[in-house]
């Protein structure tokens, strides 16, 4: 069992989290329209979750859901948002390193506020860092995000009252 504890965003407000498969690794989606990856550490009294990695997701609307996908090690999630886009990363893939990038100034320009400590050693990529694939059915506010068993399939359902069914190709 989890104590409860309030973990620190780079958002005020996280509208969702999901837990990754191995339950080492907490994710947030806000309204700062950043995929933020926490790394849960039951060991530490004092700060049991640490913000690993920031994703400038390129949404431009509140992040509704974020789901980890099974059996992808923990590396692919996919976030949908207000902007009616679903979007998936894959937070290891092996592209240009952002760090200390201009898509870290929303970070970087809080720190001034006493937070510097906490992201320090902080992962941030952008789009290109995470070989971002953006899928553009709905019409209208993407919701929720469904995972199955499979690493390639999951479902959408969106204000626009449709639930859509959206495969992954293999990345490149």
């Amino acid at each position: 069992m989890i104590p409860m504890t309030r973990f620190y965003d780079i958002a005020d407000a996280p509208f969702f989290c999901s837990w990754s498969s191995s339950g080492s690794l907490l994710a947030s989606g806000s309204d700062d329209q950043h995929l933020n990856v926490h790394s849960y550490q039951p060991e530490s009294s004092s700060l049991p979750f640490s913000l690993t990695t920031t994703v400038a997701t390129g949404h431009r609307a509140n992040i509704f859901s974020v789901k980890f996908m099974p059996h992808s090690n923990d590396r692919t999630l996919v976030t949908c948002a207000g902007d009616a886009e679903v979007r998936v990363f894959d937070i290891e893939h092996n592209g240009r390193s952002t760090i200390n990038s201009a898509s870290s100034n929303a970070v970087t320009g809080r720190l001034g506020q006493g937070l510097d400590n906490m992201y320090r050693g902080v992962r941030y990529l952008s789009e290109g860092d995470t070989n971002a694939r953006v899928y553009r059915s709905h019409a209208d506010r993407v919701k929720r995000i469904v995972t199955e068993s499979s690493p390639h399939l999951f479902l959408t359902c969106s204000e626009d009252g449709e639930v859509r069914s959206i495969r992954i190709m293999i990345w490149a």
